[in-house]
């Protein structure tokens, strides 16, 4: 996993790696901010991974609990806290190949670190990077939150 510095979008700094893991592939990753600790989920050969900084980006991480339980052949993990339960986080992940499409996990414990199937909602029908349209009403909806 590698990155860059930009401050307009045209011009880069010379990458860096970020994460190395070896031979082994790392893909699709998306930070977190739990209190004063960052988490960061990312992706290897089997699925999500979770680890917790609590000295910065560039500082040292601890793998939590390995890969998400239940998540093999997952990949985009992107997590979120809840907008009204300041406790529960959401884990969002695409999955390949059969029974594709987005699937969720719910951590309630306050801090992103326990996260169990959740079946609420069926996301199946959508992939990661999808865009769905809204017409006015639903925005009028949307924007009254």
């Amino acid at each position: 996993m590698r990155y860059a510095y930009t401050s307009d979008f045209k011009t880069f700094t010379a990458p860096k790696t970020y994460v190395s893991l070896g031979d082994a592939p790392v893909i699709d990753m998306s930070l977190l901010q739990d209190g004063n600790a960052l988490k960061r989920f990312y992706v290897t050969g089997g699925g999500p991974v979770e680890q917790t900084s609590t000295n910065g980006l560039f500082g040292d991480w601890t793998t939590v609990n390995g890969a998400i339980a239940g998540s093999d052949g997952f990949e985009a993990p992107y997590a979120f806290w809840d907008n009204v339960d300041i406790h529960r986080a959401y884990l969002l992940c695409d999955k390949v190949g059969s029974g594709a499409g987005i699937h969720a996990w719910t951590s309630s414990n306050g801090h992103a670190d326990s996260f169990a199937v959740d079946n609420t909602h069926n996301l199946a029908f959508m992939r990661h990077l999808s865009v769905l349209s809204v017409n006015q009403k639903q925005f009028d909806a949307l924007s009254a939150l």
